[in-house]
């Protein structure tokens, strides 16, 4: 994709050096959806602009049309007995053992995601119903990452999700997968992939932000309803095909990549 993608663009741009470095800025923030001024610690999310790759340039980069998309996720490529059989057994019939769990690391982000990721943390490991998984360090973030922590969210009612570098992680998407409602701490992780999620307040849990975190949340979490829960559970089970992006070759309606499509074509008719 890059190869192509770099040949798109390269006419419009200066060199294709600019290209390259227009898809290195782009492979973690293309992800977010558009939020230029209103991440605190200036984090832009528009970064297709000949402007926005002028190295001296440091105000917020423009584009008309950056959409975010889901991450990949462990059902990717399953065929359908597969996913059918996951949904039954992680969205319907599993026990939870754990009220929340925290699969983060400490050391990255903004200034104000690292406070709240340690705070996080903090009152994670200080109730017995919170499990702490430290992903710090490099170690932490390679391939295996889903043997570590898959296991801990299908075991939980409610996952942490911190912001980081940027509104969005990973873990939201695997939290979903796995049937755990995410609890997000930023406005902007509520605009995450629309294309695929839609009301975000139907499947997650939505706190302020870092000010929230000052309190214990824990308490919080343990006094959502039964009711709520379950009705917070339902609607994940009933999303999550929208985050699989099926073998190449089979499409599926209703798959991630066939949304993507759907919607671009639908832009492409407008313009």
């Amino acid at each position: 994709w890059q190869g192509v993608t770099c040949k798109v663009f390269q006419a419009q741009l200066d060199s294709a050096s600019q290209a390259e470095r227009l898809l290195a800025k782009t492979t973690k923030l293309a992800l977010e959806d558009r939020s230029s001024g209103d991440y605190p610690e200036g984090l832009v999310s528009d970064l297709l602009s000949s402007e926005a790759l002028n190295p001296h340039n440091h105000g917020p980069p423009q584009a008309a049309n950056l959409h975010s998309i889901p991450y990949p996720n462990v059902l990717n490529a399953m065929d359908d007995a597969a996913i059918q059989a996951w949904r039954r057994t992680v969205h319907t019939t599993r026990t939870r053992n754990y009220l929340a769990s925290a699969t983060f690391g400490c050391d990255h982000g903004m200034g104000s995601s690292v406070k709240l990721r340690s705070e996080l943390a903090s009152q994670c490991q200080r109730h017995p119903g919170c499990v702490f998984l430290n992903m710090s360090g490099h170690a932490a973030r390679v391939s295996h990452n889903n043997d570590l922590v898959m296991p801990i969210l299908l075991r939980s009612t409610f996952c942490l999700e911190p912001t980081g570098d940027t509104p969005s992680r990973k873990g939201i998407i695997d939290s979903l997968v796995a049937g755990c409602i995410p609890v997000l701490f930023s406005p902007l992780q509520a605009k995450l992939w629309p294309w695929h999620i839609g009301p975000w307040e139907d499947v997650s849990v939505q706190l302020d932000g870092p000010s929230d975190s000052e309190a214990d949340i824990m308490p919080r979490l343990a006094a959502i309803s039964a009711r709520e829960v379950a009705r917070l559970q339902g609607n994940i089970g009933r999303i999550v095909e929208r985050l699989v992006y099926r073998s190449p070759g089979h499409p599926v309606p209703g798959s991630a990549l066939e949304i993507i499509l759907e919607q671009v074509r639908k832009i492409a008719l407008l313009e």
